[in-house]
């Protein structure tokens, strides 16, 4: 999704009658016949000790899946790896050596002087971060000397790497990587890391607030030999002027794809912006290899009207790869062009959807407007959408279809489409249906093989990515899948989970759901799941 709900869901159907009846009045506008849901089987409960949390999992290329169990503010990171089964094969152990903090407003300050441990606010292992290459997992952390250590090590210095390896046997190895010489009051820290034909790979951001310095770099280390590489990647340094304090310049990971790192940022024109209430956004989009060449470049030239006025919420439209088409999608909300810049309330005529090949090729640019995009009965809610600056676009893998929500002040309404974007239909819930939901109907995470792709595990955001989560509320009539995963969230009290995994099926192996509880102190069940 490009942008989350709020986790405020609760009370919902405590029956499963209900409960169905409840998403076919929400979601069914039209007829349409629902898969047979499948069954989930407990394969193993991991019961976890007091303080101790699930910071990551991990799926390897044979459909075993890691599990990193750590406690706040200890070195020792627990690594339980399950068999594509689901039951556990092995328990190893991996070093944190540092430890992240959070001020957190509320929080005693007398008791908790550098504020609240990071994991303790959302699952996360940072500044430790782990990624698997085919069947061997990887952890890494760069060294930060303005970080709290849990453990001392006097041969590791400021912006080293400690890389640690657990193969498909669980036997450990672990090196110290020598960072490029740089100023030691330069903070370094990482963006992305993984390992590719026995070479170690880190894309680094490099910040100096004395020099006024903030640049990006693709570092490598062979991991048989010598070699290693300190490359500058051309990204132009944000520029976050006092007078648009609202518009925050940066650069995000949208993700690593067939070998190519992908980042994006949204910045302010300098065609036709003023300093005094009104700036014009631009995106763009560069990926680059493992030599640091750029192979990729989209700067969208929309041409749409895009602006803002600086004092409202902003919403970003966003990035994603189409994994199922092999394409680049760049889509979000467009206003009606005016010829007078300083209109106060422009107006929201719909959303744009552009399509590239992986290179940045435009291969197709599509707008919908909102006012054609409804079904006959919710016309009269096409002055509400127009007054509103964002969109979530819901893409399914499984069906190659789109679905379009918008938050407007009665509720939410959502538009359908096939894949080449031509409208099937809409539906409208209002906030109170909406309450009703689970939180997790929206949050079942994919497992892959690099977490660092996920949200919660990149500098404190925990609003999913498209691709990060499974569209089960949306396309529950695509999969028995999806409807076994509704199915499970009336097995444990609403309040009781934390997080879900949901991991791929293998050729062996059905899809496992790793189940995150706070029954207990914590208790991690997984699942097989039978369709």
């Amino acid at each position: 999704m490009l942008h989350s709900h709020s986790p405020m869901f609760s009370n919902f159907p405590k029956s499963s009658t209900v409960w169905y009846g409840l998403l076919t009045a929400a979601l069914v506008t039209c007829v349409f016949s629902l898969p047979a849901a499948g069954q989930t089987q407990l394969a193993t409960a991991v019961k976890l000790n007091k303080k101790e949390l699930l910071g990551a999992a991990l799926q390897l290329q044979n459909g075993n899946v890691a599990l990193f169990v750590s406690k706040p503010e200890e070195s020792n990171v627990r690594v339980l790896l399950l068999n594509a089964d689901g039951k556990l094969r092995w328990e190893k152990s991996l070093t944190k050596v540092q430890n992240v903090f959070r001020k957190v407003p509320g929080a005693g300050a007398a008791t908790q002087p550098n504020g609240t441990p990071i994991e303790s606010l959302y699952p996360t292992l940072d500044p430790l971060e782990v990624f698997a290459d085919g069947n061997t997992i990887y952890a890494a952390e760069v060294v930060d000397k303005n970080l709290t250590r849990n453990v001392k090590k006097d041969n590791i210095n400021a912006h080293d790497i400690l890389l640690q390896r657990l193969d498909s046997t669980g036997a450990k190895q672990e090196q110290i990587l020598t960072y490029a010489p740089i100023s030691p009051s330069t903070t370094v820290s990482s963006y992305l890391s993984y390992v590719e034909n026995n070479t170690f790979y880190q894309i680094s951001r490099e910040v100096n607030y004395r020099k006024d310095t903030d640049e990006f770099y693709l570092n490598s280390f062979s991991l048989t030999g010598k070699e290693t590489q300190h490359i500058r990647l051309p990204l132009a340094k944000p520029a976050n002027a006092k007078w648009a304090p609202n518009f925050k310049e940066d650069w995000h990971l949208v993700t690593r794809y067939k070998g190519v790192t992908y980042l994006a940022r949204r910045y302010k024109s300098d065609k036709g912006s003023t300093a005094e209430h009104f700036v014009e956004q631009r995106f763009e989009l560069l990926g680059f290899d493992n030599k640091g060449q750029q192979v990729a470049s989209i700067q969208p030239e929309l041409q749409l009207g895009a602006y803002r006025t600086v004092g409202k919420k902003l919403h970003e439209p966003a990035f994603y790869i189409d994994e199922a088409n092999e394409s680049i999608v760049f889509s979000g909300a467009y206003q009606k062009i005016s010829k007078n810049k300083q209109a106060p309330n422009p107006t929201t005529e719909g959303f744009y959807f552009e399509r590239y090949d992986l290179t940045g090729r435009l291969l197709s640019h599509k707008q919908v407007v909102y006012a054609n995009a409804l079904s006959e009965k919710h016309k009269g809610l096409a002055k509400q959408l127009a007054e509103t600056d964002e969109v979530t676009i819901i893409p399914d893998n499984l069906t190659r279809k789109v679905a379009a929500e918008v938050k407007i002040a009665d509720g939410y309404v959502t538009m359908y489409f096939d894949p080449n974007l031509k409208f099937e239909r809409s539906v409208f819930i209002t906030d109170k249906e909406h309450d009703k939901l689970s939180e997790h109907i929206w949050l079942q995470y994919r497992l892959a093989s690099n977490p660092k792709n996920f949200s919660y595990n990149a500098y404190g955001s925990t609003t999913p990515k498209v691709g990060e989560t499974l569209p089960i509320y949306y396309f529950i009539e695509s999969s028995p899948l999806y409807l076994t995963l509704y199915d499970n969230l009336l097995k444990v009290p609403e309040k009781e989970h934390i997080r879900y995994y949901v991991g791929q099926a293998t050729r062996r192996s059905a899809p496992v759901l790793i189940d995150y509880t706070k029954q207990n102190h914590g208790v991690i069940n997984v699942y097989t799941i039978k369709q």
